[in-house]
C-alpha cells in the first residue's frame, strides 16, 4: 500500500513537471461552431445543471483554539499573559458544487464539444488588429499547435495562433 502511494505521488509530480501550466479549459466543437452558439450551449447546460443538481448549503465552523494564559508575580505585582481564543469562524459551502460542474461538463460533451487545456495569452504583450478581432469573435478555432486563449468579451474567448498578434 505504501509503495502504491509513493508511486502515485511520484507519477503526479512528474506529470506536473511535464505538462505546461494552463489557465483555461477551452471547449471546442468542429466544424463551424460560433462563439455565440457555444455561449448558448454552455448557458443551457448550466441551467439544466442548476435544475438537476440544486444547491446544498452546509454551514461549517473552523476549529477553535485556546491559548492558556500564565501569570508571573514578582515584588512589583503580578502580570498575566496569554489566555486568548482564536478560530471558530463560521462559513458555508455548496456541497453539490463539484457534482454540478461534472453535470455541466458531461452536458457540453454530449453536444459534441471536446476540451483542451490552453494557456492564457499574456494580456500586456498582445495587440490584436481589428480584422483579427472580427475573426476571433466569429467561429471557434481549433486548439492546434502553439496557441493561447484570448478573452474577447464577457468571459468569452477564442484561441490565438502563434504569430497572429503583435507584441504590445
Amino acid at each position: 500500500m505504501r509503495k502504491s502511494i509513493c508511486l502515485l505521488a511520484l507519477t503526479l509530480t512528474l506529470i506536473g513537471c511535464v505538462l505546461p501550466a494552463t489557465d483555461v479549459t477551452y471547449w471546442y466543437r468542429p466544424p463551424n461552431t460560433t462563439l455565440d452558439q457555444k455561449s448558448e450551449d454552455i448557458f443551457n447546460c448550466e441551467v439544466k445543471a442548476a435544475r438537476a443538481v440544486p444547491t446544498r448549503t452546509q454551514v461549517r465552523t473552523n476549529p477553535t483554539y485556546y491559548s492558556p494564559g500564565y501569570t508571573t508575580c514578582n515584588s512589583y505585582g503580578c502580570t498575566t499573559v496569554g489566555g486568548s481564543v482564536s478560530g471558530g469562524g463560521v462559513y458555508s459551502v455548496d456541497a453539490n458544487r463539484s457534482l454540478r460542474h461534472e453535470y455541466i461538463s458531461r452536458c457540453i460533451g454530449e453536444l459534441g464539444y471536446r476540451w483542451a487545456p490552453v494557456p492564457r495569452c499574456p494580456p500586456a504583450s498582445v495587440k490584436v488588429s481589428p480584422e483579427l478581432m472580427r475573426v476571433l469573435q466569429g467561429k471557434l478555432r481549433a486548439p492546434d499547435g502553439n496557441v493561447c486563449w484570448i478573452s474577447i468579451e464577457g468571459g468569452r474567448g477564442n484561441v490565438l495562433y502563434e504569430g497572429e498578434a503583435m507584441d504590445g
